[in-house]
């Protein structure tokens, strides 16, 4: 059985006996690996508390035979994360994160561009330069492209119409379809979720442009709980179930 070394970020852990872990990793050169840590409980000398959620590590793996895990053989720590780990709100957030792409990366499945996607996200919520919450909308936006769900939020998903020649400033988006349905087409579709002009046009340039820039958007709570409730309610939907974290999330953030 081979080794190799990878950069790797802990996408959940599970305690396994009396002593073992069973760490679910995203890896930037092999994608989405399970893989045990044995005496990591018991032997704090070797792993040394590096095996915390949504750290960052570098670690060094044995491939097990076919269909059976992984071995974690070694792990170094390279961010944790600290002031992230200080704050409820965002340690919620992290978990939430890590707990969406657990559910939607299938075991072994590359994904170069996710794994950066929360790499860099969870750099910029340590950083706290932007708001934890406008950093989970650009999660949002950013993942859903990735994963090829990106709602249709241009034109109408029945007649082609552009948007902007909707009467309507609030906007029928057919959650099930993943499309925006104008005046005329909303009788014969299923749409349940309304969003304004103004909130479409923002996630189209969330979508664009670099994180970054998100500092210049400012948000009304009402805007915030609108377009966090739709991004997080269309997540849910097409990955099929919703994340246990997301309840505690809710509970804690001030909308």
């Amino acid at each position: 059985m081979s080794s190799y070394s990878t950069s790797a970020i802990i996408l959940k852990r599970i305690d396994y006996g009396d002593y073992d872990l069973i760490l679910s990793l995203i890896t930037k050169e092999q994608g989405k690996i399970s893989a045990i840590a044995k005496y990591a409980k018991k032997s704090k000398k070797r792993f040394g508390g590096t095996l915390e959620h949504f750290s960052i590590l570098n670690v060094t793996l044995k491939k097990g035979r076919e269909n059976s895990l992984s071995i974690l053989e070694e792990a170094l720590l390279i961010k944790c994360f600290s002031n992230v780990r200080s704050d409820m709100v965002k340690t919620a957030y992290a978990f939430y994160w890590t707990e969406i792409l657990n559910s939607w990366i299938k075991e072994g499945e590359k994904n170069e561009q996710v794994y950066e996607l929360l790499n860099n996200t969870l750099v910029e919520l340590n950083n706290g330069k932007i708001s934890s919450d406008l950093m989970n909308i650009f999660f949002h936006i950013r993942f859903l492209t990735l994963s090829g769900f990106l709602p249709e939020l241009n034109s109408c998903g029945v007649c082609k119409r552009n948007v902007k020649y909707f009467q309507n400033n609030n906007i029928c988006f057919n959650i099930k379809d993943g499309f925006v349905v104008c005046e005329s087409c909303k009788n014969n579709s299923s749409g349940s979720y309304l969003i304004s002009k103004g909130i479409i046009n923002m996630l189209l340039w969330i979508n664009r442009d670099d994180f970054l820039r998100l500092s210049r958007i400012n948000l009304t709570l009402s805007d915030m709980k609108n377009i966090t409730g739709f991004l997080e309610s269309f997540s849910i939907y097409h990955i099929g179930k919703e994340p246990k974290s997301l309840d505690f999330l809710k509970n804690i953030r001030n909308y």
